[in-house]
């Protein structure tokens, strides 16, 4: 509890503060309540009354004190004769809840108590807060202008991977309770973003992606099966094509144990003559490192085995993926034809794995050069996605953390490489892009960083709206051989 302490000075909460926000952000909850609930009636001595407020102290061996909405002062309700005491398991100081109780005289008798989830909408307004033990803090304005701070679940876990994805500007909506004066996330959505709503292929995140019109979906088409779990991909192409289709792959992100293949953010390639696919893969905690790129290399080996099923020209795939995902992007990039990677995931492993371009989006590039940097994945916690990628702490895997690192088969031989990193990433460090760039430079390998200043861990729309055409054009020379200047095709 020291370190969300910490965390919520740091960002200018005070404590105080935060009881009186959750008052502000909760309060209209009591609105909504049911018809028997809010404000105490007036009854008549023995009548049982409802109602709802904020508990100001944790209850005691024979009463508990309720802030009651509507009332003035904090009142004391002693437990009656039938009163369950298990009922305050998980209720603690500063938690807003609904209560029946007898009132006689002065005198209250508590029957039941219930704690409320009150919801939160609102506007991430910072970079998500590392806490310790796996568990995270955001600070969220809401609707009404005002700021408060959301910390992970506790024992964290049930939201964790979900919120240390977000990025300041991201708009969310959070069902907590509080205890201990902290507000704790039960359940948390990301909303689209304005942008996303008025996009063609607005979706929510995580579901599958609007398609535009005149494109075609094949969904879970299985590229390999490892014991009794499908390997699945979908596969975006026009619904018309005109000869065979250059392809990209999207790897999702996902710290290696989360993500999917849903959201796909490159359809929008279709409607300029590409053929799209997007993979899901092995997460480390059904299968460490290799399984997640032997997986990704037998997609890659499916989708060019069958090339002609799908109108796909096999000699021109290039691959794009973020965080987790752009490593595996840049480790398909940097170690073509390196037989201890291929595995022999697939039924087409005589089938070249080499990819013919890479964007990487802000992926590990070498994991042990974490260290050191204000970020919050460890080297040195089990709990970290780096140690569970490879089984355990990095310095006591340094064999496995070596063979997972794209930086180590760099070389000349390497397919031309878009890397794209923001310089305020608190989850992969910016070095892990600066060393993969002079590393393929030094090598003489076709390599451009750019660089999004103030980026965190993902960008907002304004970041990715000019990122787009960047994307497109690298795309266009590597996989069609047009000029991004004359836009005709090269020689």
């Amino acid at each position: 509890m020291q370190n969300n302490r910490q965390a919520t000075r740091a960002l200018g909460i005070d404590k105080h503060l935060a009881w009186l926000a959750s008052l502000a952000v909760v309060g209209w909850a009591s609105l909504a309540l049911a018809a028997d609930a809010g404000k105490p009636k007036d009854a008549k001595a023995g009548d049982t009354i409802t109602a709802a407020g904020i508990l100001t102290t944790d209850g005691n061996v024979n009463s508990l004190v309720v802030l009651t909405d509507g009332e003035e002062a904090p009142a004391k309700y002693e437990f009656g004769g039938g009163f369950d005491k298990q009922t305050l398991k998980g209720i603690f100081s500063v938690s807003r809840v609904q209560l029946a109780y007898i009132k006689d005289g002065d005198r209250r008798t508590l029957l039941k108590i219930k704690k409320e989830t009150p919801v939160a909408t609102g506007t991430v307004t910072g970079s998500v807060v590392f806490l310790g033990n796996n568990a995270f803090w955001i600070a969220v304005k809401t609707k009404d202008g005002h700021t408060d701070g959301y910390a992970d679940s506790w024992p964290p876990g049930k939201v964790s991977a979900t919120l240390k994805t977000l990025h300041k500007g991201d708009t969310v909506k959070i069902k907590y309770h509080t205890d201990f004066e902290r507000h704790r996330i039960d359940a948390l959505e990301v909303l689209p973003t304005p942008a996303q709503v008025n996009s063609p292929n607005a979706a929510a995140p995580g579901q599958a992606v609007k398609l535009p019109e005149g494109v075609q979906a094949l969904r879970d088409v299985e590229y390999a099966k490892v014991g009794a779990k499908s390997l699945l991909l979908d596969i975006f192409k026009p619904a018309a094509p005109t000869g065979k289709l250059p392809l990209v792959v999207w790897i999702h992100g996902g710290a290696w144990r989360g993500g999917s293949k849903a959201s796909c953010p490159l359809i929008h390639l279709t409607g300029r003559g590409y053929a799209v696919a997007s993979i899901d893969y092995r997460f480390s905690q059904e299968a460490i490192f290799p399984a997640q790129i032997e997986d990704c290399k037998a997609a890659i080996r499916f989708l060019r085995a069958n090339a002609a099923k799908y109108a796909i020209d096999g000699n021109h795939i290039g691959v794009a993926g973020d965080s987790a995902g752009g490593h595996l992007v840049a480790l398909l990039g940097t170690s073509g034809g390196v037989k201890d990677l291929e595995g022999a995931v697939g039924d087409n492993l005589t089938v070249s794995s080499a990819v013919q371009c890479v964007v990487d989006y802000y992926g590990p590039s070498d994991l042990m050069k974490f260290k050191g940097q204000p970020v919050w994945p460890k080297t040195d916690d089990p709990h970290s996605p780096l140690c569970q990628l490879v089984g355990g702490l990095l310095n006591e895997k340094q064999d496995l953390v070596t063979k997972a690192n794209p930086i180590t088969y760099v070389s000349k031989k390497a397919p031309p490489f878009l890397i794209i990193h923001g310089n305020a990433d608190n989850t992969v460090p910016f070095n892990q892009s600066e060393l993969l760039v002079a590393a393929l430079k030094t090598a003489g390998a076709d390599v451009t960083l750019e660089v999004v200043k103030g980026g965190g861990h993902g960008f907002n729309p304004e970041q990715t709206q000019r990122l787009t055409p960047l994307v497109t054009a690298f795309f266009d020379r590597c996989l069609r051989g047009v000029n991004a200047t004359t836009g005709s095709a090269g020689q």
